[in-house]
C-alpha cells in the first residue's frame, strides 16, 4: 500500500516512511494482532499529520505499508531494491523493466498452453493436437516442450521407487533370481520407468507419435494441465510484485 504526500515545490528529494500490515501466528483465532498493528496505525497517523503541513514542506513524503515482514522482512526488503541507492536509477529501472517483459512473455506462453488444454483431445488425438500445436509461436511451442519434459522426467523419478522396490524384493529371496514373479515384477518396472526415460526429450509431436500408450497410460495431459496451472499462477504473482517493484522505484 503506498500513498504519497507531494510538497509544495517539485522536488527530487523524499522522506520515506515504512511499516508492515502482517502478523505472525499458527492459528487464525490465536494471532497477536494488536502490537503489529502498531506499525500501520503509526504509518496512518503520521500519514494525517503531516497533511496538515503540506504547504510547508520542503520534501515529497511517501508512505509504504508492506507485507511479508515476518518472513525475513522480505517486504522491507524488496521496497529497499525497488528504491535502490541514487546512483543506480537507470540499472534499477533496466533491471525491472527487463524482468517484466521476460515474464509478460512467460505469461504468454503459460496462457497459451492453458488455452490448448481446453480442448479435450489435445494430447490424445494425433490430428487435433497437431492442428493446435500449429497455433502456438516458436517460443510457446519451446516452453510447452519443455514443461513436457519435466513432466516426464518426475516420472522417471517416481517409477524408480518401483524399480529399488522390485530389487528389494530379490535381495530379501536371498538368492540370485532369474526367472519367476519377483524377476517378471523386476523387469516389468524397468521396461515402464524407461518408457518415460526414451519419451523425456522427445517434443510433444514425437511424443504423441511414438509413445501414444505411455501418455494414456499416466495420464501426462492431466499432470502436464496443472504444472502449467500452477506456472500461470506464479507468473501473475511476479507480474504484479513487477508491477509494484515499478511503480515504487518510479517515485524515486
Amino acid at each position: 500500500v503506498i500513498g504519497v504526500l507531494k510538497a509544495a515545490k517539485p522536488t527530487r528529494q523524499a522522506l520515506v516512511i515504512t511499516g508492515h500490515y502482517d502478523t505472525y501466528g499458527i492459528l487464525p483465532s490465536m494471532v497477536d494482532g494488536s502490537i503489529h498493528a502498531f506499525s500501520p496505525a503509526m504509518v496512518l497517523s503520521l500519514a494525517r499529520g503531516l497533511s496538515l503541513y503540506r504547504d510547508t514542506l520542503q520534501r515529497d513524503v511517501i508512505f509504504i505499508l508492506d507485507g511479508a515482514e515476518m518472513m525475513g522482512g522480505i517486504g522491507e526488503a524488496a521496497v529497499v531494491a525497488a528504491f535502490g541507492p541514487a546512483d543506480a536509477q537507470v540499472s534499477i529501472s533496466r533491471r525491472i523493466e527487463g524482468e517484466l517483459a521476460e515474464n509478460t512473455r512467460s505469461l504468454r506462453h503459460v496462457d497459451a498452453c492453458l488455452d490448448l488444454m481446453k480442448d479435450p483431445l489435445f494430447l490424445s488425438d494425433p490430428e487435433v493436437t497437431l492442428r493446435d500445436l500449429s497455433k502456438l509461436d516458436q517460443g510457446a511451442r519451446a516452453f510447452l516442450d519443455a514443461q513436457t519434459a519435466t513432466v516426464l522426467n518426475t516420472l522417471v523419478f517416481e517409477s524408480g521407487e518401483q524399480v529399488l522396490q522390485a530389487k528389494l524384493a530379490i535381495a530379501r529371496a536371498g538368492n540370485f533370481v532369474s526367472s519367476g514373479p519377483l524377476y517378471d515384477n523386476l523387469q516389468k518396472a524397468l521396461a515402464y520407468q524407461n518408457a518415460f526415460k526414451a519419451a523425456s526429450s522427445a517434443s510433444v509431436a514425437t511424443l504423441l507419435e511414438k509413445q501414444s500408450g505411455t501418455i494414456a497410460s499416466t495420464d501426462i495431459r492431466k499432470r502436464l494441465q496443472e504444472r502449467i496451472g500452477k506456472l500461470a499462477s506464479y507468473h501473475r504473482f511476479k507480474q504484479g510484485r513487477l508491477e509494484s517493484d515499478r511503480s515504487i522505484h518510479e517515485l524515486a
